[in-house]
């Protein structure tokens, strides 16, 4: 039943996301509170608009709001921040909120939630070497401690709903998984060979791949980086970017992945990554990898999220499931070689939400078959 076949076009319509385009940064310049622009194509960082409105000391940090604008974190002489909502077509800066009962300055990074409802800061607890996280609900003002963090620079989410930031290593920086249930059991994941720490360096996302990007402040350089062994690829070295002390992509509006995969040949778990942000005439990137190679795979659909087991550790993880099944197959090649790669021209914009979810026929499974991760799209 899983495997019943049916158009390509109503699954491809199903596959939207809101009108934002791929690989978006902007860049930040704390001293002046100016906004570049900055173009990856061209290895360019170009000036925007200068900020209105923000306070003496400028903004430690801002981050990509998912409707456009941007949030800024303005800290406090020896302890406290605030939060301020920039607007993405006026420029202009409006404090939202100072929230109580923070001891931090906000100068080491900040990171809006996977759902934009909050903005995490972290910083320096007054004169000392301890790095506080808080997470700042943005309709209430409310403050939530999550304890001490490693000391470093940046935080970001991934797509996956994982919080990172880093710390240096014996040479290069590290990079760190931020466990917020217990924020002392935080794992790092790697080393960021060749990214260099001096004066800093920032983190975001990178459009629901589930890396991140990384910015050198003192060689301008932006680096993707894999958050499962923390390998830095060099993306582009900015020309125009001496200044800037952050830069970030806008993140993808409506599109979240959710929940894990399992483990089928060889202890590999298929992953489901989309790429790229779309709106009505713009292409997204399906991309299914991890699989076993030349193996049957479908994707399924519904409009919610779930997690009901199925055995051997596998989830099924979107509900009601709608009759609408996309048969594929991945490419050739043994345990974790199989992969597959489908563009999306999205032709017109729905409204509500779908999710989907990759199914493997895997032999060497305990159920004979393994799934991935979910995404939801959410119009």
């Amino acid at each position: 039943m899983l495997f019943r076949h049916l158009a390509q076009p109503l699954a491809a319509a199903l596959l939207c996301a809101a009108p934002l385009t791929a690989q978006n940064f902007y860049g930040y310049d704390a001293q002046t509170a100016q906004i570049y622009n900055v173009d990856t194509t061209t290895n360019a960082a170009s000036f925007l608009a200068s900020i209105t409105g923000a306070p003496a000391f400028g903004f430690s940090h801002f981050v990509a709001k998912k409707s456009g604008g941007w949030y800024a974190v303005a800290p406090g002489g020896f302890s406290g921040f605030s939060i301020y909502e920039i607007d993405g077509q006026t420029y202009a800066a409006t404090l939202l909120w100072t929230p109580t009962g923070v001891r931090t300055t906000g100068g080491v990074g900040a990171a809006l939630s996977p759902y934009g409802d909050k903005i995490f800061v972290a910083g320096f607890v007054g004169l000392s070497f301890r790095v506080q996280l808080d997470a700042i609900d943005l309709s209430t003002g409310l403050r939530t401690a999550f304890g001490d963090i490693p000391p470093g620079w940046g935080l970001a989410f991934d797509s996956l709903g994982n919080l990172y930031t880093s710390t240096q290593g014996a040479t290069d920086p590290e990079l760190v998984r931020i466990d917020l249930l217990n924020p002392l059991n935080s794992v790092t994941v790697g080393t960021m060979t060749g990214v260099d720490y001096n004066m800093g360096i920032d983190l975001s996302s990178d459009q629901g791949s589930g890396d991140l990007h990384v910015y050198s402040r003192n060689t301008t350089s932006l680096y993707r980086v894999d958050t499962s062994n923390a390998n830095a690829t060099l993306v582009s070295v900015l020309t125009g970017a001496s200044a800037l002390t952050s830069v970030k992509e806008i993140p993808c509006s409506s599109v979240y992945l959710y929940g894990n995969g399992c483990a089928g040949s060889g202890g590999f778990v298929p992953s489901f990554t989309v790429r790229g942000c779309a709106g009505i005439g713009e292409t997204i990137t399906l991309q299914v990898n991890n699989c076993l190679g030349g193996a049957a795979a479908a994707f399924v659909y519904g409009t919610g999220t779930t997690a009901i087991p199925l055995g051997a550790g596998c989830d099924l993880l979107t509900t009601p499931l709608l009759p609408v099944v996309l048969n594929f197959g991945t490419s050739a090649g043994g345990p974790g070689q199989g992969s597959a790669s489908f563009p999306v021209l999205i032709p017109w914009m729905p409204t509500g939400d779908v999710t989907t979810q990759v199914i493997v026929i895997d032999p060497g499974a305990l159920l004979g078959y393994v799934v991935s991760n979910g995404v939801l799209f959410r119009f």
